[in-house]
């Protein structure tokens, strides 16, 4: 749950300061993070590959959550200004794909992403493909185009967050 309420701080920031009036939730899940942000009056939609997910997102929050594998283009897959990608990229086969999609074919003007803190590429959970640790996962994003406005470490909660921009 911090790491939610964690994310949803840094998009309300993004919002506060009027450099986003949509948000797309790119991995939602069940559709925590849409529903929190729906419960505030904010124009929110997501994605994610899980049926079940999607079917209980729907059913317990009436949050629009739709059915999409997000890594694949399509002309369904909508970015909203900000884009979040939170606890899903380690889950991904090539995230440096989706994070250089983002830059080059979506209109997403912003993104608010975190992924585990505590892993490393020598020591990580069963079920990631990818560990970042330190700096590497801010140096995934400015790699590709992307510039980092916030990167920093979570530890009660073992994560890492990251806003960057165009």
């Amino acid at each position: 749950r911090e790491r939610l309420l964690q994310a949803l701080e840094l998009v309300l920031e993004l919002f506060d300061r009027g450099h986003a009036n949509t948000v797309a939730d790119w991995g939602a899940g069940n559709g925590g993070l849409l529903h929190e942000l729906w419960k505030m009056g904010i124009k929110s939609w997501g994605y994610d590959m899980s049926p079940l997910a999607v079917e209980w997102g729907r059913a317990k929050y009436g949050v629009d959550v739709s059915v999409l594998d997000v890594t694949k283009w399509s002309e369904e897959r909508k970015a909203g200004d900000i884009v979040v990608l939170t606890e899903f990229l380690e889950h991904l086969v090539d995230p440096h794909d989706l994070v250089r999609q983002l830059h080059t074919m979506a209109a997403a003007r912003l993104i608010v992403a975190s992924v585990p803190g505590f892993e490393d590429p020598t020591n990580a959970y069963e079920f990631h493909l990818w560990a970042w640790h330190g700096d590497t996962f801010a140096k995934m994003f400015e790699r590709i185009g992307w510039k980092v406005q916030r990167h920093f470490w979570r530890p009660d909660c073992g994560t890492q967050f990251l806003v960057a921009g165009r």
